[in-house]
């Protein structure tokens, strides 16, 4: 079998590959009738397959095993498929993190310095699964989204509550964020999930501030209200001056000016118990939004 001519078949996007020969060398040479001469090889070949994240993990490859001669040119050995023959079962092929749309082969003449050789290029096409990914990390990120928003809910006096259910949810989504980042690929460009992940952190963050800014609103409020009692409540010391009489053009002036002194009181209604149901709607609209655009 060593003295019969066999092509020097490699594969130009090769990292590692390596022959079988458990129990012994995994070939075989068969020669037909009419003189045709069929060989075959057991062997395992990782090859690169540089990917487009941009998408991910709603995304899908492509990835190619390139054939061709090292050393003969297009004169001598030309590569092609047997279309009459099924090359790859797609029944059989399964990946945890991937799902095999179509298989194509192409042939092309790669022109090099040293001639010009056939190639023989396999194009797989691969859809992610995103199952993994709606489970361990859309789901929780939704979810701490809207625990975050129970704090809308809460009084403004139960300081505790808030302040512990704000930096809980914020932590979370950063731990949940970290984890993320540390088992994907270092792109230097942003991930769909990337910017998902961001506006969650986003939401959750706007949460924490709206108490703040909730509880200075009304520690104002309260100062206003202190310094008005407190303006109530000086004692006015009585004169011994005879009461002073308005004429009655004067006091239908005085009356409409002092009711509308009075009603600038409103401004300052305690209506903070009520929940900001604006403030929450807007936050749902716009995060509900952002989820499916980035999941669809």
């Amino acid at each position: 079998l060593d003295k019969l001519w066999k092509p020097d078949t490699f594969f130009p996007n090769e990292k590692k590959s390596f022959f079988h020969v458990a129990t012994t060398h995994n070939s075989f040479l068969r020669i037909d009738p009419d003189g045709t001469v069929s060989t075959s090889q057991r062997l395992t070949v990782t090859a690169t397959c540089p990917m487009k994240l941009q998408l991910f993990p709603m995304d899908s490859q492509k990835c190619k095993l390139e054939i061709e001669s090292y050393a003969y040119s297009v004169l001598d050995v030309i590569y092609f498929l047997n279309k009459s023959k099924e090359s790859i079962s797609r029944s059989e092929f399964e990946l945890p993190q991937f799902v095999l749309i179509d298989v194509k082969f192409t042939s092309k003449i790669e022109k090099l310095i040293s001639g010009d050789y056939s190639r023989l290029v396999c194009v797989f096409l691969f859809q992610r699964n995103i199952g993994f990914y709606i489970i361990q990390i859309y789901l929780p990120s939704i979810l701490i989204v809207v625990i975050s928003w129970v704090s809308f809910w809460l009084n403004r006096d139960a300081t505790p509550a808030r302040v512990a259910l704000g930096v809980t949810t914020v932590l979370t989504m950063t731990t949940l964020t970290t984890t993320t980042n540390a088992a994907m690929p270092k792109v230097s460009y942003v991930k769909s999930i990337d910017i998902f992940l961001g506006v969650s952190f986003l939401m959750v963050f706007s949460s924490l501030l709206e108490y703040a800014a909730v509880g200075y609103i009304s520690k104002r409020m309260k100062l206003v209200a202190k310094r008005k009692s407190a303006k109530k409540s000086v004692p006015t010391k009585a004169t011994p001056s005879s009461p002073i009489s308005f004429p009655t053009y004067l006091n239908r002036c005085y009356r409409p000016f002092y009711s509308s002194c009075d009603r600038t009181s409103n401004l300052f209604y305690d209506n903070h118990k009520k929940p900001p149901v604006l403030l929450k709607a807007v936050d749902a609209i716009a995060f509900m939004h952002m989820t499916i655009r980035r999941t669809l």
